[in-house]
């Protein structure tokens, strides 16, 4: 059976939302087999991984913690919604370098069915896939962000598949 990667990122504060996406996303998806890693941060409470892993189903999967040292972010803007572990998803080639290609999955979201299509999708062509974003793409938002009012959208939020040379939301 095909075992599928998985990358989440998470700080204390949101442990509890990334262990309902991972549970969702395992109770939904039964017959696939995944390989989770979770980014955090290097002082990350063990306690908290422990109900972290605690709270997961039984199944075919494997949950890995990988501490993260946020000093090559330091450049990147932090305050109101931006947090280090925003910025974990693009460490992953690096943090992960043995795997050619995960799903990323933010801690926000709840899983509602099969994702197997998602994961079988065709990237050899692509260095990047998205989804448009169609409630952040107001023309008011393209402009504070100066993009170009004819240029797709794309927030990754929702997930992102990462390959060495691929991205996908």
């Amino acid at each position: 059976m095909e075992t599928f990667a998985v990358v989440a990122a998470c700080d204390d504060k949101f442990a509890q939302h990334t262990s309902v996406m991972l549970r969702s996303l395992l109770e939904n998806n039964p017959k696939a087999t995944f390989r989770i890693f979770v980014l955090v941060p290097f002082d990350f409470p063990t306690n908290v991984q422990s109900m972290m892993t605690n709270s997961m189903p039984s199944g075919t999967y494997s949950l890995t913690f990988i501490q993260v040292c946020y000093q090559n972010l330091s450049p990147l803007k932090i305050g109101g919604w931006a947090n280090h572990t925003n910025y974990y998803r693009l460490m992953i080639a690096d943090l992960l370098p043995e795997i050619s290609r995960a799903l990323y999955l933010d801690s926000d979201i709840v899983v509602m069915g099969d994702i197997s299509g998602m994961l079988h999708l065709d990237l050899s062509q692509y260095p990047l896939a998205a989804a448009l974003d169609t409630l952040d793409a107001s023309p008011d938002f393209k402009r504070k962000i100066n993009l170009g009012q004819s240029v797709p959208y794309f927030n990754c939020r929702p997930s992102a598949l990462v390959g060495q040379n691929e991205l996908i939301a």
